[in-house]
């Protein structure tokens, strides 16, 4: 995908399956019981921001959580 598709498509059209090794390296998974990680890992998704992307918007309600895995957020 090159730079210019890249920023036209949004957060959610390049969102993607995670791997076994993105899960292991989210720490609080682990100290979930069986039962609810089986609820949570189907739903976690990953996805590359680029720079200028919108996130979370203030004033509207919260509808997912999101961490980062490399880089920061402001």
């Amino acid at each position: 995908m090159n730079a210019v598709s890249f920023a036209q498509n949004s957060l959610i059209q390049r969102q993607r399956l995670h791997t076994k090794q993105e899960l292991s390296a989210i720490p609080w998974l682990g100290l979930l019981e069986m039962e609810n990680k089986e609820f949570v890992v189907p739903d976690v998704k990953v996805t590359q921001a680029a720079e200028g992307d919108v996130v979370c918007r203030v004033g509207r309600p919260v509808t997912y959580w999101f961490g980062v895995i490399e880089g920061c957020s402001k």
